[in-house]
């Protein structure tokens, strides 16, 4: 999957994305918000200006179920 494809990345994201080392991963991504793990299952986002921050990111869950009473 080619996630600049399918998501808004800007130049130094795309970049930062094709430089992961080995065993890094692409986990979530919506618009300029992207996160990758590392091989350890540490959690890091990449932001817009391509450099890795590390993050306590708890993600949130949109659901598609919507309860009517």
């Amino acid at each position: 999957m080619n996630i600049s494809d399918t998501h808004a990345l800007t130049k130094q994201q795309d970049r930062r994305i094709q430089a992961l080392p080995d065993g890094y991963t692409v986990v979530s991504g919506q618009g300029h918000k992207l996160v990758v793990r590392r091989p350890d299952g540490r959690r890091l986002r990449i932001r817009p200006s391509g450099r890795l921050v590390t993050t306590d990111l708890v993600e949130s869950v949109q659901s598609y179920l919507h309860v009517r009473g």
